[in-house]
């Protein structure tokens, strides 16, 4: 807690209930005591007061930790109530998520099995990646980085995170690396 001429606030990792500060707690950790301790991370995640653990607001969500924090994805496509045919889901919207993943137009259309629908592929990733300035040709071995048509690299960082796959998936062959996400606004 924080006073200043006789007003007191939280820090900013706290949130405040009841008249004291509390920690926040992310998706999937142990420690909280009462719900907005979780939902000050992500919106409607609650404490489980059984386990004292932080949970994403339903169990069609999935945690998931990125650069910038934890974000609960959402399994359910809005517009047909099935689980999402691809594994590539941002956090927004809500029940569209695939649909808002950072498109590369260096890469040919793909096919959805599911669906016969095609699309462009999207700019894969590797989560654990540190590699700025190169994309390995858009092969999803490195941070965010937007292939521009294959000609000139940018480093999307400041705009996009790489979020972690919602479940595993044998992989789509148009890309050669071992990408692990995909880029989400962030």
């Amino acid at each position: 807690m924080y006073c200043s001429s006789g007003l007191c606030t939280c820090l900013s990792t706290y949130v405040a209930s009841d008249g004291y500060c509390y920690i926040k707690i992310n998706p999937t950790e142990t420690g909280c005591v009462i719900d907005s301790q979780c939902s000050a991370v992500w919106p409607d995640a609650f404490c489980d007061k059984g386990s004292n653990q932080c949970f994403c607001p339903a169990e069609t969500h999935v945690a998931m930790d990125t650069r910038d924090g934890w974000v609960c994805l959402n399994l359910i496509e809005q517009a047909t109530g099935n689980v999402a045919s691809v594994p590539f889901i941002c956090p927004l919207p809500e029940g569209a998520g695939f649909q808002t993943t950072l498109m590369d137009p260096a890469h040919p259309a793909l096919t959805d099995p599911a669906t016969g629908a095609t699309y462009l592929g999207p700019v894969l990733c590797t989560t654990t990646s540190v590699i700025t300035d190169d994309s390995n040709n858009g092969d999803g071995s490195t941070a965010c980085i937007y292939t521009n048509g294959g000609t000139n690299d940018v480093y999307v960082a400041d705009l996009y995170d790489c979020v972690g796959f919602a479940f595993a998936f044998q992989g789509i062959p148009q890309y050669t690396g071992s990408p692990n996400g995909a880029c989400c606004m962030n």
